[in-house]
């Protein structure tokens, strides 16, 4: 019996993958009376070019308000090599896995091009000619931590060069299922599902390797909604999800403070797309055929912490506390000594403990805050930050080519241009106490203090001061990327 098409319920399982490729994916089928057994391999090489202009906050004392001024430009390229591999296991159900390599990934920082003419038309470094990039690098020259002391607070030096990265990366497994299906009943479209997972086989990327894996378990799910409408014109229609859903031990996704670290996981993504498949050569029954995939989509990546264009420049930063910089350190105490104070306080107020005994204990607390401050244990930024959310506007061209039914040769070129947002906006942290007096000590909390008059952290344990405060924040704009993309597809 030939069934309607109703797009009541497509809508209702509308979850996908804003990481899906272009175009309409082919599911295999087996057990069928003349193809009982389906399985394709497609290998692909892409290759990408990332290009933003990062700004950063600026507070003008005249205005007395925050500007924005061009600061830096980042430019990065990936090469990645994946093979999909599609197993059917029962008429329209297939099995499905996405082998990753990246064979280079890089990114570096240089001065934004405006800095440069503006240095070059002053006849100066862009430290002396530029407002706001010596709060970056103070020096034209290497980082040294016996120079000077004004020369000491280094976000990170400029230029930047990134490690070149490269491995295995994460795999993902799944399934997807088409339970309508257009070559099975012409009266109905073809209708996908797809669930895969992403599992954290990869090392884990830090600032001081080369790993390309994150350590964190993601989902994605996605629907597919395609009709060949006329022999040579085939729309559809892509909508789902890229859910991060928790990290491993080796990730860098940890939760330090649950009551007041804000942000933990990566973003999750929505994304949809719309496009065509464009058939201007078919013979044998569609078995041969050349197609033109065009394209444009949205996504839209939610507030999480992340990697950004920051990352390793800020993760790898030669800003030490044992060299008199605290760029990079973390308004937290890992040890508890700030707590110890307070309840000495107490206990004095209370007449436990005498002044000389509090004095001393002071004086004992104050030397380990020092020495820990000196040795770097009150946590140092390991690159990751609160990035704000965002859209993402892309579009794509294909051409694909399939001489015969078991091959199939495709090109694609995709560009993609990202919204302005914030890549490093992590909250303070959270009032622990609010509006409630200490007898003991005679104070009121009234807003995040770190440690406030009862002992309890406020503090967000990955809030970075230097970058994370109104008027020092950065932002990134002009984000362009483009992507090329050749594939081969041996179905069987």
């Amino acid at each position: 019996m030939r069934r309607k098409f109703s797009p009541l319920a497509v809508l209702v399982f509308l979850l996908a993958s804003g990481m899906v490729q272009a175009g309409v994916p082919d599911v295999q089928d087996s057990f069928e009376e003349d193809h009982p057994f389906g399985m394709s391999l497609t290998a692909r090489y892409q290759t990408k070019s990332h290009q933003a202009d990062i700004l950063r906050e600026y507070v003008d004392t005249k205005s007395k308000s925050v500007v924005l001024l061009n600061q830096l430009r980042a430019k990065g390229t990936t090469e990645l090599i994946q093979f999909d591999l599609q197993m059917g296991l029962y008429k329209d159900l297939e099995l499905v896995a996405n082998l990753p390599y990246v064979v280079s990934d890089q990114l570096n920082l240089d001065y934004h091009p405006n800095v440069k003419a503006a240095a070059a038309a002053a006849g100066k470094s862009p430290q002396d000619a530029v407002l706001g990039i010596r709060e970056i690098d103070p020096t034209s020259g290497p980082y040294d931590p016996t120079g000077d002391p004004a020369t000491v607070n280094t976000l990170f030096d400029l230029p930047f060069k990134g490690t070149k990265r490269s491995g295995l990366a994460d795999p993902l497994f799944g399934l997807r299922w088409a339970p309508w299906n257009q070559n099975r009943d012409e009266g109905l479209p073809t209708w996908i599902l797809g669930v895969m997972l992403k599992v954290p086989l990869a090392a884990v990327k830090t600032a001081d390797n080369n790993a390309v894996g994150d350590g964190m378990y993601r989902l994605q799910v996605n629907t597919t909604v395609a009709r060949r409408v006329l022999p040579y014109l085939q729309p559809y229609f892509d909508f789902g999800a890229d859910v991060a859903l928790f990290a491993n031990t080796a990730s860098l996704y940890q939760n330090y403070n649950s009551k007041t670290q804000n942000l933990v996981n990566p973003p999750s993504v929505i994304g949809v797309k719309l496009g065509t498949e464009i058939y201007p050569w078919q013979q044998r029954n569609r078995e041969r055929y050349v197609s033109i995939d065009l394209g444009a989509g949205f996504d839209y990546v939610m507030k999480g912490r992340g990697y950004s264009d920051l990352f390793e420049a800020l993760g790898s930063s030669p800003c030490r506390t044992s060299d008199g910089c605290g760029y990079t350190t973390f308004e937290r105490d890992l040890r508890g000594l700030e707590d110890k104070k307070v309840k000495h306080a107490a206990e004095f107020k209370a007449g436990k403990i005498t002044k000389d005994q509090y004095d001393a204990l002071l004086a004992g607390l104050d030397k380990e805050l020092a020495d820990g401050k000196a040795k770097d244990t009150f946590g140092r930024t390991d690159g990751l930050t609160d990035i704000d959310a965002y859209g993402i506007i892309r579009t794509w061209f294909g051409v694909g080519y399939q001489p015969f039914r078991n091959l199939r040769v495709a090109a694609d070129f995709a560009l993609a241009f990202e919204q302005p947002h914030l890549i490093t906006n992590a909250d303070p942290g959270s009032d622990a106490v609010e509006d409630r007096r200490v007898d003991d000590l005679e104070k009121v909390d009234i807003a995040v203090t770190g440690y406030n008059s009862f002992g309890d952290n406020e503090y967000n344990p990955v809030y970075l001061k230097e970058i994370d405060d109104p008027g020092k924040r950065f932002k990134v704009d002009g984000v362009f990327n483009w992507t090329l993309l050749f594939s081969v597809t041996g179905q069987f």
